[in-house]
């Protein structure tokens, strides 16, 4: 008897899965993704940027590494580091309610394009005893780019 009881109970559950089964329809074979379309650089409705454009695009991007420490606006004011507009062709530690480092503190140097370029790529060689903690940007294309960014602020 024990044994009967088990055997209808297995052909009772074979029973419920193949109905189940049966019960999702036949299985159609799922069509194939259809490639990406392609878009070109520019539509009707969007511009493509300019060189100029795309630089100062690519700049913003690299100073998100440094918005950690530097806002871009005096509006916004200083941070850890002080903020940054106006920097090329600036005085060195200058901004105003800023506590600069002894090793920055007192310089004549002007920030200009090329010391800004020497100095993005490693700020403590430059100014040895700097609080700036930032390694430095390797990247010469990258270096150039923020600083064609920092210009435009």
């Amino acid at each position: 008897m024990a044994e009967q009881k088990k055997t209808l109970s297995s052909i009772f559950v074979i029973g419920v899965a193949t109905f189940s089964l049966a019960a999702c329809g036949p299985q159609e074979p799922a069509e194939p993704p259809k490639p990406p379309k392609s878009t070109p650089s520019a539509t009707p409705e969007t511009k493509a940027l300019s060189p100029e454009e795309e630089l100062l695009m690519r700049g913003q991007r690299v100073f998100l590494r440094c918005k950690t420490c530097h806002s871009n606006s005096a509006e916004q004011g200083n941070k850890i580091g002080p903020h940054l507009e106006g920097i090329v062709g600036r005085q060195v530690a200058t901004i105003e309610k800023f506590r600069y480092s002894n090793a920055m503190a007192g310089s004549e140097e002007v920030w200009t394009e090329e010391k800004l370029f020497d100095y993005l790529e490693n700020p403590r060689a430059m100014y040895p005893g700097t609080t700036m903690a930032f390694a430095g940007l390797r990247n010469p294309t990258q270096r150039e780019q923020l600083i064609a960014y920092l210009k435009s602020l």
